[in-house]
């Protein structure tokens, strides 16, 4: 997981995919879930909220859970 101006690239291991669908979801930093998706291909691009702030995105693919910070810019 990787932030990069106003965006999280997340990137999944291909093994991983074949695990069940990968679930991204975006938190601000306060904990209040903003948005989720699945992720269909081992890169996705995740479009943070148009306000500067610490953000949280957390990955989870079957047992196996991820989070990071990133910090949106705007």
């Amino acid at each position: 997981i990787t932030g990069v101006a106003g965006k999280a690239l997340v990137s999944i291991q291909s093994d991983l995919l074949q695990m069940g669908d990968p679930l991204i979801e975006v938190y601000s930093i306060d904990g209040s879930k903003i948005n989720e998706m699945n992720a269909r291909s081992s890169r996705t691009l995740v479009m943070l909220p148009r306000t500067s702030g610490i953000f949280i995105i957390r990955v989870s693919v079957g047992d196996l859970v991820k989070s990071e910070r990133v910090v949106g810019q705007r």
